[in-house]
């Protein structure tokens, strides 16, 4: 019996998927109607993304797809002090980040269709929004996750995207990585 060739990308396909992602995400951003949805598929597309990079538990693709690709997150927990596996103050309890972008948002917004409780979203929508990626305060001298800035958000996924897009084109183990990932049966 011969064995079954698995499907890979083209590089017209491939281009024509991030078209479509960027297209979506930026029509959505562009209204600021549907910043719960635009969310929850951004986190998808991570996770989808962190797979096609090798990792297999949720919260392993996101950081993945995060520590490669989103330059602007991993700057805005570096100033913050904080990375991956450091733990911070929310809904009551310590958690990791890694958990709180993994769990509160990615499955929280994918499974229950909003952020788990204590997680939020916000924006620079008015003068006095805060204008950072992460909003992170002091409560009983620990770090509180109060929020994720949906403005660097989506700026920072559609560069991260865009230079995802550009190694998958020029290198074939990537293209097939991704095939793999999103074409599995």
């Amino acid at each position: 019996m011969k064995k079954r060739e698995r499907p890979v990308l083209t590089n017209e396909s491939v281009e024509q998927m991030f078209r479509w992602i960027r297209q979506s995400i930026s029509l959505m951003y562009a209204h600021h109607k549907h910043p719960v949805p635009m969310t929850a598929l951004i986190f998808a597309y991570m996770e989808t993304f962190g797979k096609a990079l090798g990792r297999t538990s949720v919260k392993d693709k996101v950081k993945k797809f995060i520590q490669t690709y989103m330059h602007g997150l991993c700057d805005a927990l570096n100033q913050k002090r904080l990375g991956f596996n450091s733990d911070v103050y929310l809904d009551n309890k310590n958690y990791k980040i890694e958990e709180i972008l993994g769990n509160f948002y990615r499955n929280g917004l994918t499974h229950q269709f909003w952020m788990k409780k204590g997680s939020a979203l916000f924006e620079n929508a008015t003068p006095s929004a805060r204008k950072e990626y992460l909003w992170i305060e002091f409560f009983n001298n620990q770090k509180r996750f109060m929020g994720i800035n949906i403005d660097f958000l989506v700026r920072d996924f559609l560069n991260g995207i865009n230079e995802y897009q550009n190694k998958i084109i020029n290198d074939n183990n990537e293209k097939s990585n991704l095939s793999m990932a999103i074409l599995e049966e």
